[in-house]
């Protein structure tokens, strides 16, 4: 299963599992992020838009065909929430090397490396996206 992402001003998709969605939704909730919530798809169909209702609007993904729109705001407020984040797991980094720590598990045990998260918040600072689950 994964979460696909695209978007207009985007060269491609962003495909990411639900394991890393839930851990980049996770860390943006700790680092701030304060969701208005999602739209229904606004380039979907009509049974596609009444597929959707306001219950099923957060952000959390389930295995259906429905896209949700995830406005700019949204999506610039979480890519700097994850900047955060990223930049703390960095500062993590730094600090074990300065002082003779290994440098093994200071992703948190993340799903999504640190080169990863800076792709997806690059992704989110274009702009609204839409994104959906899908069993890949």
């Amino acid at each position: 299963m994964c979460v696909e992402f695209t978007g207009p001003g985007r060269g491609h998709i962003f495909r990411m599992s639900f394991a890393a969605w839930d851990k980049v939704l996770a860390e943006a909730l700790k680092k701030g992020w304060l969701p208005r919530g999602t739209t229904p798809d606004p380039d979907a169909s009509g049974w596609q838009k009444n597929g959707l209702s306001q219950s099923n609007l957060g952000y959390e993904v389930e295995d259906s065909i429905w896209a949700k729109h995830m406005a700019s705001e949204d999506a610039a407020d979480m890519a700097v929430a994850l900047e955060r984040y990223r930049n703390n797991q960095l500062q993590h980094i730094r600090d074990r090397i300065a002082f003779g720590s290994p440098t093994e598990d200071t992703a948190e045990h993340s799903p999504i490396s640190l080169d990863y998260w800076g792709e997806f918040i690059d992704y989110l600072k274009v702009g609204a996206c839409k994104f959906f689950a899908w069993d890949s």
